[in-house]
């Protein structure tokens, strides 16, 4: 016998199966007005009588692969102007003074004034200004890889962010993603169906939107379609989760092909193609 679970704002019954009452501990989004209550307080039967079943444990499907390498942007960097260090000019030649010809005339040579030697702190400036320009250059470059292999040095690199104007680049991690809610819900005019999605990133970090997996399945158990989602195919479409972000995505699936009547459940699932 299929189950169902009765809305007690709007009083909407649609299917529902004990997979999916654990899945979330119970807890459901109404595809009619959009409430979140506690479907397993609120059991009935198809015809809308209150029923109470015990709900079953859901296995976590999670999968993983290889991270992307993401585009840096590009920045501008003004690096000091070394210069050129400016050689000594030589003095005019000056006509001949009656003391110099007369040292002259008694074989001495008058000695003039002595050249000054050029400064070295400009050249060490240059290289030391330089030598910083590199190290934050690499700094900048590498933030993701620093912040998410070290974690100890994350909050200097987001100081670091901070003062630049930048942000972590987002990573791959589907066990930052969870799966907070979701609901399946049928057009009368139109016949389509709207699947609603409900994530919530945990990292205190950029998360890459993963890929939607959405099985649909009869009263035996048996799945009757299954369709792999793009995140560009949702709306609104987004590449990535913000940190600490809650996100409600939706899609219209146009399932006039099955029998919408044998639909008694569905499941979503994330995932990295």
């Amino acid at each position: 016998m299929s189950l169902a679970a009765r809305c007690p704002h709007c009083q909407t019954v649609f299917r529902i199966t004990g997979t999916q009452l654990a899945a979330a501990q119970g807890w459901v989004r109404c595809g009619g007005c959009s409430n979140v209550f506690d479907a397993a307080a609120h059991l009935a039967t198809t015809s809308g009588q209150p029923l109470e079943v015990p709900t079953v444990q859901a296995a976590e499907r999670a999968g993983g692969a290889a991270p992307v390498l993401q585009a840096m942007p590009d920045i501008d960097l003004e690096l000091p102007d070394l210069g050129a260090l400016k050689q000594p000019t030589e003095p005019a030649p000056t006509a001949p003074t009656a003391a110099s010809a007369a040292s002259a005339a008694s074989g001495t040579v008058p000695q003039g004034p002595s050249k000054p030697r050029p400064s070295a702190l400009p050249g060490v400036l240059a290289i030391v200004g330089l030598c910083i320009t590199l190290v934050a250059l690499t700094a900048y470059a590498a933030r993701g890889p620093i912040a998410y292999t070290w974690p100890q040095l994350r909050p200097w690199v987001l100081q670091f962010c901070g003062s630049v104007g930048c942000q972590l680049p987002a990573i791959r991690k589907i066990d930052a993603v969870k799966l907070q809610g979701s609901s399946l819900s049928q057009d009368d005019v139109s016949g389509h169906h709207r699947l609603r999605v409900q994530l919530h990133n945990t990292e205190d970090a950029p998360v890459l939107m993963p890929a939607l997996d959405v099985a649909l399945v009869d009263a035996q158990g048996e799945v009757m379609a299954r369709r792999m989602i793009d995140p560009m195919e949702l709306q609104p479409s987004m590449l990535q989760l913000a940190p600490g972000a809650e996100v409600a995505v939706s899609i219209t699936l146009d399932l006039r092909a099955l029998d919408s009547a044998a639909i008694a459940s569905f499941s979503v699932s994330t995932f990295y193609p």
